[in-house]
């Protein structure tokens, strides 16, 4: 007996400027398919406007973020390790030089982030005059989630190096294609797949979008454990995902509970402000005065620092 089995891969994003979109596939016995952004849609591309967001619209973007980098005196450093994103920053570079739409000249060096050198390279951008630029999806528990995550400090090579540069991300330039994208290429598919294997995504997120699949498609889906083997001559001795909700999934819980601490932390913030401002009127000891002050621009700079963090990224 003969099987016939597709693997996904990475699956590519649609409207990629260098890369072709995905190609389908219609006949499968059993289909192992990725779940990076299994639970999640990129953002759509379109401006304020309406209009359709164009590589010039995104190579502005990133002139944007690189000039005010410049007039500063930093460096900007993209972690950009995959086939596809770096040749597609180098492309949205060439516009910026070739437009003109920085003030100065713009060198561009090119490194593999999988090399020491790379690494050495980020623990040495990371001050208050530079910035990181994220541009793609940070998995879990890398070294990319924890500074994109607002970490204060990271280790690198047992050395600790304080985060003091500016964490911004540049859109629209990830390879993956989001959960429409997936579902849209799996839903080609025609005639019985006797099981959909879903692989390549977080440990919380797999699962889910193996049961999303047995939802959304009525196609049997299982995301399998490290280690876990089965006989592909007996589809029916393999498991079937367990019917998850989003809210049952354990960061989603945590999300849930943290709300919920934060509504209750609402007030007494609004108490800690006024009795700021209460000090502040009543107090004329020098000492109290310079200490007041400087535990006010620590509050207001850590609330500038989330606002700033949320303007971008809370959608």
């Amino acid at each position: 007996e003969t099987r016939k089995l597709v693997f996904t891969g990475d699956l590519g994003n649609l409207d990629q400027p260098l890369i072709k979109d995905p190609v389908y596939i219609t006949e499968a016995d059993f289909v192992v398919m990725e779940s990076t952004y299994g639970n999640r849609n990129h953002a759509p591309m379109i401006d304020k406007d309406g209009n359709t967001i164009t590589s010039l619209y995104r190579a502005r973007e990133l002139a944007a973020i690189i000039q005010r980098t410049f007039d500063r005196g930093g460096n900007v450093i993209i972690p950009a390790f995959s086939v596809g994103r770096t040749q597609e920053l180098l492309y949205l570079l060439r516009i910026i030089i070739e437009e003109g739409l920085c003030s100065e000249t713009v060198p561009v060096f090119v490194d593999s982030p999988l090399s020491v050198k790379a690494t050495k390279v980020f623990a040495g951008n990371l001050y208050g005059y530079c910035t990181v630029i994220f541009s793609g999806y940070q998995a879990s528990g890398t070294l990319g989630r924890s500074i994109y995550d607002g970490a204060r400090h990271v280790t690198i090579f047992g050395d600790q190096i304080d985060i003091r540069c500016e964490i911004t991300e540049l859109h629209g330039t990830s390879g993956h294609a989001d959960q429409q994208g997936l579902i849209r290429w799996l839903s080609r598919f025609e005639g019985e797949i006797q099981r959909v294997f879903v692989v390549h995504g977080d440990e919380e997120i797999a699962p889910w979008f193996a049961s999303y699949v047995q939802r959304k498609l009525d196609r049997d889906a299982y995301a399998p454990r490290f280690g876990e083997r089965f006989d592909l001559l007996d589809a029916e001795s393999i498991p079937k995902a367990e019917p998850i909700t989003l809210t049952e999934l354990p960061y989603m819980k945590d999300l849930a509970s943290a709300l919920e601490a934060l509504s209750k932390g609402e007030s007494a913030f609004g108490k800690v402000l006024a009795r700021i401002k209460q000090a502040a009127e009543h107090t004329s000891d020098e000492k109290r005065s310079v200490r007041l002050a400087n535990a006010t621009r620590r509050l207001a700079s850590d609330l500038e620092d989330l606002a700033k963090k949320w303007n971008s990224d809370a959608s």
